[in-house]
Parts: C-alpha cells; structure tokens; sequence
C-alpha cells in the first residue's frame, strides 16, 4: 500500500508541488489582505481621533447627498455670522470658523 502511495507521489510530484505553491499563495493572499485592511481601519480611526480630539460639537451646514458632486463641494460652508450667534450659547468656550 505505501508502495502505490509513494509510487504515485513520485509520478506526479509536479502536481502536488503546484498545489501546495496554490494553496501557500492563497493563504499568503488572503492574510494579506486582512492585514492590509486592517492596518488602513486602524489609520483612519487614528486620524479622526486626532482631527476632534479636543472637539465637543461640530455644526455643519445640512445638504443632501449628490452622488453627482465631487468631495470637495458637497457640503456647503455655514454662514459666518452663525459663529457669533455660537458664541453666545452658555457654556461654549471658543469657536472656530472654517468657512470658504
């Protein structure tokens, strides 16, 4: 019986080399990509934490989603004058304006 087993193994050990090399590729792949994505979730949660880090409240102008609009224009800028009206709500301590 062993002898059938290496007897076949030896006949087509170029088989059996390219299934462990497709077997070692896709778990090299897919560990891969589960570490790529996590790595980009955990750069992301990093930069939002910093960015409102020492940030209670943001108030941003209320739009709609337009697939059509790019990134950069899709929310409109609040109106300056709504900063000072801000500042007069009890217990805010500054205020910063990054309107266009």
């Amino acid at each position: 019986m062993l002898r059938v087993i290496f007897s076949g193994l030896l006949a087509h050990r170029v088989r059996y080399a390219l299934t462990t090399l497709a077997i070692l590729l896709g778990v090299a792949f897919v560990a891969g990509t589960l570490v790529l994505t996590d790595t980009i979730g955990r750069t992301f949660d990093g930069l939002f934490a910093d960015i409102y880090k020492s940030t209670s409240a943001v108030v941003r102008a209320n739009q709609a989603y337009t697939p059509q609009v790019n990134f950069a224009n899709q929310r409109l800028p609040i109106d300056a004058s709504l900063a000072d009206r801000i500042r007069q709500v009890p217990g805010v301590r500054e205020v910063e304006w990054a309107g266009g």
